[in-house]
């Protein structure tokens, strides 16, 4: 996908000026950064939205299909990956500048739906989401101990379903893309640890087209994240 290719040559780029700075560099340590974090993904919109099907008949045909108002996507966890460059505004105490960054989060089916699916004995889809962003970030520190910070980014969202079914009669998705933003604070504990809150708009995914029409659901997330940074 052409988004998917500029992010990467972006994120190339990204690091061989870190780099060439680093080299030529005699003030602060932070021009480049790189984040590790661990997130916790709440589901919004028809993400979070039980199918409607699924509650109003409790036996549809496959157990649930795409076209179903909502996924049923219960909380789910993450993984989220960064590498930042950073100019010096004040001193030590205050930067900005570009990122590149990609989270791999995976949700299962909520409680309700996921009885169902036990109940018919078949395989219940999962949800693995990969945003990949381009953004900028900045931090402020009060001090040696206390920092705020906050990003924007903007990329593409890669969507896979797990099968759902039955041996011999599953139901398979394919992979989607689709455009995505996303928008974030945190708070910084001395220089190496960040929680933070962001909001990712996960994008319009198609995964289910026919003849007579496409089937399109917007998907989003609230993701709690706890990261480290070195």
């Amino acid at each position: 996908m052409k988004v998917i290719r500029i992010l990467l040559a972006a994120a190339l780029l990204l690091t061989s000026i870190s780099a060439n700075a680093q080299r030529h560099h005699r003030g602060s340590d932070r021009l480049g950064e790189f984040y590790f974090g661990f997130e916790a993904v709440a589901p919004t919109g028809n993400f979070n939205k039980t199918a409607e099907n699924l509650m109003e008949t409790g036996k549809p045909d496959m157990v649930m299909r795409w076209e179903d108002v909502g996924t049923s996507a219960s909380m789910g966890i993450g993984l989220s990956f960064k590498y930042s460059f950073e100019f010096s505004i004040i001193d030590d105490q205050c930067s900005a500048g570009p990122f590149v960054g990609i989270d791999l989060t995976w949700n299962n089916l909520d409680k309700s739906v996921r009885k169902v699916f036990n109940d018919k004995k078949c395989d219940m889809p999962n949800y693995i989401n990969m945003p990949i962003m381009l953004g900028a970030n900045g931090r402020y520190y009060f001090n040696d101990v206390f920092g705020v910070s906050a990003e924007f980014g903007i990329g593409a969202d890669m969507l896979y379903i797990t099968p759902q079914g039955w041996s011999g009669a599953q139901e398979k998705y394919g992979t989607d893309f689709a455009m995505a933003w996303q928008v974030g604070a945190g708070v910084y504990f001395g220089r190496h640890v960040n929680v933070g809150v962001h909001y990712y708009s996960l994008g319009n995914h198609t995964t289910v087209e026919t003849k007579d029409k496409d089937y399109t659901q917007y998907l989003g997330a609230l993701m709690f994240k706890l990261g480290f940074c070195w």
